[in-house]
C-alpha cells in the first residue's frame, strides 16, 4: 500500500498534514466527476509524492479547496465526538452489523455510495477492508485534537464522516443509568438486567412520521410503548428506513410488555470488536405504535400470565423510539483481560528490566557463599513438603 504525506504550510505554519493511501489495493469505485465530495483523497492531483508550499497550492485552486474540504469533514467529525462520543459508538456499531452480516444486501441499506458498484450493488470487501482499518473512536478523537493527521487514514474518515455526519436517517442521543432503569421500569417494573445496559433515544430528521399521519379512529387506543426483540444486524435498516422493509405478506411483528422476553428474540451478536459496549450484543428496542382493532392483537403469555404479547400486522404502525445493547456477560471478563495485556505492553520495558535484574540478583546469591546455605535450606523444605504429600497419600489409601 503506497502512502504519501501532503503538508500545506504558509510562511512556515503547518495547516495540515492528511495521510493518503492508494485506493487500488481497496478497489474503491473511482468517483465519475472531478467535483464529486469523495474524490478528495482519491484524486491524483491531491496524491503528491512530496510536500508542496503554499505557493505551489495557491496556483491550483481545485487542490487547496480539497484540502480545506477535507478538514471541514474532519472538525464535524470531531464535533458528533465531542458531543456524544458514546452515541456515536453505537451509531457506528450499528452500520458495521449490518455491513458484516451474512444478509447485508438486505440489512445494510443505505450503503454507502462510494462503495456501490453498478446495479447498487455493494462493494463489501473494499468496505469492510476500511471497516477493519477503523481505530476505536476514543483514539480517532484524541488525534483529531491533538492535530496528528498523519496517524488519520484518508479512506477511514470518509467513512466515518459518512456514518456519523452525513447519514441523516436518526442520530442518538446516549442515556445515563438512572434513565435507562427508569425507561425499562416503566414499561417492566421487573426486569431485570443479565449485563451491562446502554440506551440510546432514536432521533429521527423532522420530517413528518407516518405515526403521524394515522387517521384517528374512534375508540381506538392512543399510541403506547412496547419492547421488540431481533438480531443486531437488522436495526440499522429498520431504524432508517422503517420496518416497511422488514414486512412479507404475512409478515407479524411481535411486541411485549416484558423486557426479558424481548431478549430472548435478542441473542448475543458479534457487533464492532472496538465498540465501547463490548464486542458481543443483545440489541432490543422500545417501540411506538398505533392502536387499531383491525391490526394490533393482544394476547397473555402462556410461560408467565403478567406478560402480554403484542402482534401488530402492520409495518406502519411502529417506530423505534429507544434502542437497548445489553453487553454479554463475558464482555467485562474480555475487557479486562485485554486491559491487563494492554498494560504488560505498555510496561514491557520496565518489566523486562525488572525480570532481568531479577535475575542477577539471583546468579550472584546462587553463587555466593550465602547461596549455598540457602539452596540447602530450601532443599530441606522441598524434601519435607514431598515426604508430607507420600504420608498423606498413604494414609487414604
Amino acid at each position: 500500500m503506497s502512502t504519501s504525506n501532503t503538508t500545506i504550510t504558509k510562511d512556515g505554519d503547518s495547516l495540515a498534514t492528511l495521510k493518503t493511501q492508494s485506493s487500488n489495493p481497496k478497489h474503491h469505485k473511482q468517483p465519475s466527476s472531478s467535483h464529486d465530495d469523495n474524490t478528495l483523497l482519491q484524486s491524483s492531483e491531491y496524491d503528491a509524492q512530496s510536500a508542496f508550499s503554499y505557493d505551489e497550492f495557491e496556483g491550483n485552486s481545485q487542490r487547496l479547496e480539497m484540502a480545506a474540504h477535507f478538514l471541514n469533514k474532519i472538525q464535524a467529525l470531531r464535533s458528533v465526538l465531542e458531543s456524544d462520543i458514546l452515541a456515536a459508538d453505537a451509531k457506528w456499531t450499528l452500520f458495521v452489523a449490518a455491513a458484516l452480516s451474512y444478509r447485508y444486501d438486505c440489512q445494510l441499506i443505505p450503503c454507502p455510495s462510494r462503495y456501490t458498484e453498478e446495479h447498487s450493488i455493494c462493494d463489501i470487501d473494499a468496505l469492510v477492508t476500511v471497516i477493519n482499518d477503523t481505530p476505536k473512536l476514543r483514539v480517532v478523537y484524541q488525534n483529531i485534537v491533538e492535530k496528528n493527521f498523519d496517524e488519520l487514514d484518508a479512506d477511514v474518515m470518509e467513512l466515518l464522516h459518512w456514518v456519523l455526519v452525513e447519514l441523516k436517517g436518526f442520530n442518538l442521543r446516549s442515556l445515563d443509568p438512572e434513565e435507562i432503569n427508569s425507561l425499562i421500569h416503566s414499561i417492566d417494573a421487573k426486569a431485570q438486567l443479565a449485563g451491562p445496559a446502554y440506551a440510546f433515544e432514536v432521533i429521527s430528521p423532522s420530517s413528518v412520521h407516518p405515526l403521524e399521519e394515522l387517521p384517528k379512529r374512534a375508540g381506538d387506543k392512543p399510541n403506547t410503548l412496547a419492547f421488540y426483540g431481533n438480531k443486531l444486524d437488522t436495526f440499522y435498516s429498520v431504524i432508517n428506513n422503517g420496518f416497511r422493509l422488514q414486512a412479507t405478506p404475512k409478515k407479524i411483528f411481535k411486541l411485549t410488555n416484558d423486557f426479558n422476553t424481548s431478549l430472548q428474540l435478542s441473542p448475543p451478536c458479534p457487533g464492532w470488536g472496538a465498540s465501547q459496549c463490548g464486542p458481543m450484543i443483545s440489541c432490543a428496542a422500545l417501540c411506538e405504535f398505533a392502536y387499531s382493532s383491525e391490526l394490533v392483537h393482544f394476547h397473555t403469555n402462556e410461560n408467565n400470565k403478567k406478560s402480554v404479547n403484542i402482534d401488530v400486522m402492520s409495518p406502519d404502525l411502529l417506530r423505534i423510539r429507544y434502542i437497548f445493547f445489553i453487553a454479554s456477560a463475558g464482555s467485562k471478563q474480555r475487557r479486562s483481560r485485554r486491559g491487563f495485556f494492554c498494560w504488560v505492553r505498555r510496561h514491557k520495558y520496565s518489566l523486562s528490566l525488572a525480570t532481568y535484574v531479577l535475575l542477577m540478583v539471583s546468579i550472584g546469591i546462587a553463587n555466593s557463599s550465602s547461596g549455598h546455605a540457602i539452596k540447602d535450606f530450601l532443599a530441606k523444605k522441598l524434601n519435607s513438603v514431598l515426604d508430607f504429600c507420600k504420608h498423606a497419600t498413604m494414609i487414604e489409601s
